[in-house]
């Protein structure tokens, strides 16, 4: 389940696509701890551009809250929790 989510991190995939991969891997009892260490571990293979849209579209495809991303400047990084 990692595996697939590394991937999907490393080829720009949809967070249509983030989600239901979690899906699979939260229903095998992965935690949302091991899907950011894939993130994290996809991230050189991926690169530092690619890693930060991924980590904005994870967190969409968890249920966070995120505000735009010309908010206050302060960019995509900033999550609200729900």
């Amino acid at each position: 389940m990692l595996v697939r989510l590394a991937a999907l991190f490393a080829v720009d995939a949809c967070t249509e696509s983030l989600r239901w991969a979690l899906d699979l891997a939260s229903a095998a009892g992965v935690g949302d701890d091991a899907v950011v260490a894939a993130l994290v571990a996809a991230g050189p293979a991926a690169g530092s551009a690619q890693l930060a849209a991924s980590a904005r579209r994870l967190a969409l495809a968890i249920g966070f809250e995120i505000e735009p991303e010309d908010a206050g400047g302060l960019g995509a990084g900033w999550l609200l929790p729900e």
